[in-house]
């Protein structure tokens, strides 16, 4: 659940330029990161853009790529990230009223933070556990999100605290040893083993009162990051609706009404259109669009008269198919098929 929300929802795109920053200082051209993701480094570098989770997602695989074998790059990286607590995310955990509060809300909206871990918080005997969860984590990006998260959560941890935090202890285990010498919060052991990382601390901290809690900035928080998980989705699913008719008309009949079409997808007509409003496009312009596709492409791999073409993309008057053409091309059906060096029509 969590890596098919992290795709869907869009996200600053400052970890990449972070990512790309230590690429650059360990002399690692950041470039195939940037054309995996399908980003460039100015977009990367605009504040107030955004790109997908599935961009950054992207990017961090061809990170770890890059940079395997230097471990060290990736703890770096976690030390880097602080400043990514400062959106919704960090609002929202940092203005909860209590320690407590502040872990549920980090665990509600794990989605909208740049990772792919999950927190699970258990007290016995006085001492509070938080342990780091990679069971929903690609497993080529374990180890990655162990190192590169756990000093980022114990930063967090210091900036809701407004301060040092008073840990029992703090654990991070890695396959590998990190021979280079490394920058880590002070309470940090490093050991060998599955990736992941644990932290404890007294019990009785769960409830005490944090410095910067402020409900409404919170209740706030929370109901913003609710209307953006709200849109991503419906973002989603209207996508996967255009997907599903263009399927319709490229592999059935390129004149399929609405209201057959809507019958193949199992809803009214009324429904069908009002989703597609939703989604700000229009049954007619997805059937032209198809229709188009599909022109050009028996113009450019056949040699059918453009009347026999109009005829099998559902026009029942060639002149409508030649307007509609020439409306979206520029030009007729002949002239596009002469400028593409195919031989005309006998």
């Amino acid at each position: 659940m969590l890596l098919s929300l992290y795709r869907k929802v869009p996200v600053s795109p400052q970890n990449m330029a972070v990512m790309a920053e230590l690429l650059r200082e360990n002399d690692i051209d950041p470039a195939p990161a940037f054309t995996a993701a399908g980003v460039t480094a100015d977009h990367a570098s605009n504040p107030l853009a955004t790109v997908s989770g599935a961009a950054e997602l992207a990017f961090q695989e061809k990170f770890v790529e890059l940079t395997d074998g230097r471990r060290h790059v990736w703890l770096e990286l976690g030390l880097r990230s602080r400043f990514l607590m400062l959106g919704l995310f960090g609002v929202a955990v940092m203005t909860a009223r209590t320690l407590r509060s502040a872990m549920e809300t980090a665990g509600r909206l794990a989605w909208l933070h740049h990772s792919l871990a999950l927190y699970e918080l258990r007290t016995q005997n006085g001492v509070c556990t938080l342990r780091m969860r990679l069971d929903q984590t690609p497993p080529h990006l374990r180890e990655f999100t162990a190192l590169r998260d756990a000093p980022a959560t114990t930063d967090l941890l210091n900036m809701i605290w407004g301060g040092r935090f008073p840990f029992l202890g703090i654990e991070l285990t890695t396959r590998d040893r990190i021979f280079t010498p490394v920058r880590k919060p002070d309470a940090m052991v490093v050991r060998l083993g599955e990736p992941g990382a644990v932290w404890t601390w007294p019990a009785e901290l769960l409830d005490q009162k944090l410095p910067a809690a402020d409900r409404r900035s919170h209740e706030l928080s929370l109901r913003q990051a609710d209307q953006l998980l709200q849109h991503a989705l419906a973002t989603d699913e209207s996508n996967d609706l255009v997907a599903r008719i263009c399927r319709l008309l490229q592999e059935g009949d390129p004149g399929l009404s609405l209201p057959d079409a809507a019958a193949r997808l199992r809803m009214s007509p009324r429904t069908l259109q009002r989703r597609l409003t939703g989604a700000g496009v229009s049954y007619r312009q997805l059937q032209t669009r198809e229709r188009i596709n599909g022109a050009r492409r028996l113009l450019r791999e056949t040699s059918l008269p453009v009347a026999e073409i109009a005829w099998r993309l559902g026009y029942t008057e060639t002149s409508a198919f030649n307007h509609s053409f020439r409306r979206t091309c520029g030009v007729s059906p002949r002239a596009w098929r002469k400028s593409i060096g195919q031989p005309q029509e006998v």
